[in-house]
């Protein structure tokens, strides 16, 4: 009898040891996690809903470094897809298989259906531009999102800023630019707002800084010296070269904007399209002849002086074949012998030309 009850006890023992163990995991059973990372334009998202099916169904919002996690999952198949609306996602879900171990790094990036604005600068500074004149700079606009960006609205907080008027479509992923204009009324510094009104959901309102400063620049004015040049006789093949003296004798900049020839057998070189009050430079002006005979040409210089914005210099040359290859006189000396004071002796001087073209005498000199 007391066998049977020790018997007995030890059997209700082993039953309570057993009923107080956890039972061994089948394989199905691993309490395994999933994470990832979900982003839009390379920067976290918070607050996105993803959902997982498979083995076990569940949903999980992003923090606020765009994780999410998954955890006390079983071994099994599963689909991971996440939500947001007015946004798709690459890839659009992921499948994995849990087998004894975790998964990570099962990442999202966003892409957003509607139209998403950028803008290619926050401020535009025109720097100096002279007063009662224009200078407009390109402002980039792209297009990032899925659909058609639509641009409804340029608006300038001062109007020495200008731009667009009509409406601006810029289709998904394409750039586009407009001109912005600054035209100062004075020689203060002008600053103002340039608002961009879209349809972009996210951003219907983007500001662009702006500022310029209007001048007053001196009148330039231009002289030349000398007002014409004659490069008088130049043989074929070879160049004669003469200079030419600009000066401004104007207040501000003279801006020299071209310079031009009627004639290739004249040319030219500056070494500066700008002068400085009061300042001169001097260029080269050559002829080279081409063929025999008088030759003119007018060199043409344009510019911003007040005086004159398009002065003419008159040139001329005479192109000859060869030049005389020797001068003979005859005779070689001359004695007039005695002669009385106050009278007139007379002796002749040939001058004989036995080169190939035309021999000019310019000058005796006794």
């Amino acid at each position: 009898m007391i066998k049977s009850v020790v018997t007995l006890v030890a059997v209700l023992l082993a039953i309570f040891l057993a009923c107080d163990r956890e039972p061994p995991l089948s394989p199905g059973a691993a309490q395994l996690a999933i994470t990832g990372r979900i982003t839009l334009n390379e920067s976290p998202v918070d607050s996105v809903q993803v959902g997982i099916a498979g083995d076990r169904e569940a949903s999980a919002l992003t923090d606020s470094l765009g994780n999410y996690a998954f955890s006390g999952l079983d071994n099994g198949l599963y689909a991971i897809k996440p939500i947001r609306s007015g946004f798709i996602f690459d890839p659009e879900h992921i499948e994995v298989s849990l087998s004894g171990d975790d998964l990570a790094d099962q990442d999202f990036t966003m892409l957003q259906v509607a139209p998403r604005i950028a803008v290619q600068k926050e401020a535009i500074d025109f720097g100096t531009v002279d007063v009662g004149t224009t200078r407009g700079i390109n402002l980039g606009l792209s297009n990032l999102g899925l659909t058609q960006l639509t641009v409804s609205q340029l608006s300038f907080s001062n109007n020495v800023f200008s731009g667009p008027t009509e409406d601006l479509t810029i289709l998904p992923d394409s750039l586009i630019y407009v001109t912005i204009n600054f035209r100062p009324a004075d020689t203060t510094l002008a600053t103002g707002n340039l608002t961009i009104t879209s349809n972009d959901p996210n951003n219907p309102s983007k500001t662009v800084s702006l500022s310029g400063n209007g001048i007053i620049r001196g009148a330039a004015q231009i002289a030349a010296s000398p007002q014409a040049l004659n490069f008088g006789y130049v043989q074929v093949g070879s160049s004669s070269l003469s200079k030419l003296t600009l000066t401004n004798s104007g207040s501000g900049i003279l801006h020299i904007e071209s310079i031009t020839t009627t004639n290739g057998n004249f040319q030219f070189t500056i070494p500066s399209m700008a002068i400085a009050a009061g300042r001169s430079i001097e260029m080269a002006v050559s002829f080279a002849p081409s063929d025999t005979g008088s030759k003119t040409s007018q060199l043409k210089i344009d510019s911003d002086a007040t005086n004159s914005p398009s002065l003419a210099i008159a040139l001329s040359g005479i192109g000859i074949r060869t030049l005389p290859t020797s001068i003979q006189v005859n005779p070689a000396a001359i004695d007039f012998g005695n002669v009385f004071l106050d009278s007139l002796a007379e002796r002749n001087l040939n001058i004989i030309n036995i080169g190939t073209d035309s021999l000019i005498v310019t000058a005796f000199q006794i």
